[in-house]
């Protein structure tokens, strides 16, 4: 069954009431103790150390022995309880997380370590920014808020190197706070086949290249964080007008940022606000601030009008104003009538020096008129360069060049195609297979994407009924499909059995859900996640990039579903002896969420490898 959190142990006077967050590297529960008759909470988060058995397989697959993993496990758990002890020294800093306690339990099982770490219970900016919009004075206090954190960084020699959105925190008075230093970071190093999602999005150039980095990084991040608030919620190179946009329009935006593109002035705030934050973001660390102090100063010094209040100025400062204007606009009419005046003669001395006026001539197509424009052999080569980039399979950057030629040659047909075939990819990655072969049967060019087309139109009644619990019925057709690899079936096939698992797990059919999954469980390469883990750099010849990547990852698969409903189902293996029958046992959690995306249902099956039901459970929050 799965693992009550109990802190009784060693923390006799608290106990946990509910899980208020979860997340790749561990849980967070809210706590309570009552003192003299007043609840008092905290937050508790829980990190174990490795995640599961199979973290510890993946090891040894790799060549690591139990001695090893041993070692790797200590030394992980040592530097987090580093980082801990770091902010429980800085209690009592109004804009750092404050750490209470933390115990480090050393389970039976070896290597195994659960850390528990009781801090002050606050708001994550993100559900506070759920309701609410910040104002830019806000915005600075955010800003002016973590720079007096990073301040006590700097004095203390550490660079946070995780500055986000995610990682900021705010109290019932407003205040906003710094927390998780290094603890996700340090956790990164036992991933093994967990994805980081948005592990680029605020990182400094220089850490994302590798470089040297001092603390100045860490104000870049913070700089991206003020810039993504005050842009709408989007972050540089991003369309804040438009409402939904593609995952290949953020990857480039993220690109443009990391390669050093100048990142744009903010619209709608104050210049002097704008100037303070893009300096932040300068992609040259020594042209950002060279301290977390100066770059509050600057907050502190842009000049916000609060609640639309105008300043006071006296009458004679008024009369003074108006005079001034008036000056101005004067000085302005006469300056544009001089400007016209100019223009005027040099018109006049050309038209007489060509002959317009005195023998009433106009300009013909015997006038030569220079005009800056491409050579053939000029455009010829970029045509070329287009033409090898669609033949590659690099569509998404073909549809930029052939864009640029515009109509020379056929470039118009091949932007055409090779953005339709972005389109699908881009359908594909949120399973909108109809879409996807719409797409394909528009690219003539593209070699077999019909036969594919007809291949997706299949797959999407497929996948449909998988999707209400009907894989066993619909599993001899992926057998019929013509142009898809084997390794696409297979990874194809995969993701439908664990769908179809899901509605039969929700709709309590455990047994038919257990079979399912065994059926997928049978593919050595899904369990070890190498399922199809196609490289589009490496492709050769004239042979088109294929659809998408395909990586099926059996530890973690998130589906998003309609009506804002997230769903998320996990499973993991076992090895011990907590079912009689068996010493090998599989766990698959599907975890329903509300709107808020809290946790409403968690379904619970627990099965032997080859489909056996052993028992199931569903627990409501």
């Amino acid at each position: 069954m799965a693992k009550q959190v109990d802190v009784k142990a060693f923390w006799p006077e608290w106990e946990i009431e509910k899980l208020i967050g979860s997340g790749s590297y561990g849980n967070v529960y809210r706590a309570r103790k009552d003192v003299s008759g007043v609840s008092v909470y905290s937050a508790i988060k829980v990190i174990s150390i490795p995640f599961n058995d199979s973290e510890v397989e993946s090891m040894a697959a790799e060549g690591l022995s139990v001695g090893d993993s041993i070692t790797y496990y200590k030394q992980l758990t040592e530097d987090i309880i580093k980082e801990v002890s770091f902010m429980e020294s800085c209690k009592g800093d109004s804009n750092i997380v404050s750490i209470d306690d933390y115990k480090v339990i050393a389970q039976d099982v070896v290597p195994h370590y659960d850390i528990y770490i009781r801090m002050e219970l606050l708001t994550p900016l993100n559900t506070y920014l759920c309701d609410k919009t910040l104002t830019d004075g806000e915005i600075i206090k955010l800003g002016t808020d973590i720079c007096n954190a990073l301040s006590v960084c700097e004095r203390k020699h550490i660079i946070h190197r995780d500055i986000k959105p995610e990682n900021i925190f705010v109290n019932e008075f407003g205040d906003f706070k710094l927390g998780d230093f290094g603890i996700a970071r340090s956790l990164e190093g036992m991933t093994f086949g967990f994805s980081q999602k948005g592990t680029f999005n605020y990182m400094a150039p220089e850490v994302f290249n590798s470089s040297f980095y001092d603390s100045r990084a860490d104000l870049y991040s913070l700089g991206i964080v003020l810039y993504r608030l005050l842009n709408h919620n989007r972050l540089p190179f991003l369309d804040s007008e438009k409402q939904l946009l593609s995952p290949t329009e953020r990857r480039l935006a993220v690109e443009r940022r990391l390669k050093g593109d100048k990142i744009p002035q903010l619209k709608g705030v104050s210049p002097e606000l704008s100037e303070v934050i893009t300096k932040a973001c300068s992609y040259k660390p020594e042209d950002r601030y060279s301290s977390a102090d100066l770059m509050k100063q600057a907050l502190a010094d842009v000049n916000i009008r609060q609640d639309g209040s105008e300043e006071v100025t006296t009458d004679n400062e008024s009369e003074e104003t108006d005079n001034k204007r008036e000056k101005k606009t004067i000085f302005l009419l006469l300056t544009t009538m001089s400007v016209l005046l100019v223009m005027l003669a040099v018109l006049g001395i050309y038209a007489y020096k060509n002959g317009y006026l005195s023998a009433g001539k106009t300009p013909s197509s015997e006038t030569p008129v220079s005009v800056s424009v491409e050579s053939e052999e000029e455009l010829e080569t970029r045509y070329i360069e287009a033409l090898n980039l669609f033949n590659r399979g690099d569509y998404s950057n073909a549809s930029y060049k052939f864009y640029a030629l515009k109509n020379y040659k056929d470039s118009k047909l091949y932007y055409r195609q090779s953005a339709d075939y972005v389109k699908a990819i881009e359908c594909e990655m949120v399973r909108k297979y109809a879409k996807v072969a719409e797409y394909l049967r528009t690219c003539t060019l593209v070699p077999g994407s019909s036969e594919r087309a007809d291949d997706y139109e299949l797959l999407e009644s497929i996948y449909n009924r998988s999707k209400q619990g009907y894989f066993e019925d619909v599993l001899s057709l992926f057998d019929t499909m013509k142009n898809f690899t084997e390794k696409e079936r297979r990874y194809y096939a995969n993701m439908c059995a664990l769908e179809s698992a899901i509605r039969l797990t929700r709709d309590g059919d455990y047994k038919q859900a257990a079979s399912d999954l065994s059926w997928a469980m049978s593919d050595e390469q899904w369990k070890s996640e190498r399922l199809g883990n196609v490289n589009s750099d490496k492709v050769e010849g004239d042979a088109p990039t294929e659809i998408r990547n395909k990586t099926f990852n059996a530890h973690n698969y998130l589906m998003y579903r309609n009506l804002g409903e997230e769903k998320s189902a996990t499973l993991y293996a076992y090895k011990d002896d907590y079912f009689i029958d068996t010493i090998a046992y599989y766990t698959f959690s599907v975890i329903e969420r509300d709107v808020n995306k809290r946790i409403r249902t968690i379904y619970t099956l627990y099965m032997e490898p080859d489909g056996t039901f052993l028992e199931a459970y569903v627990q409501d929050n």
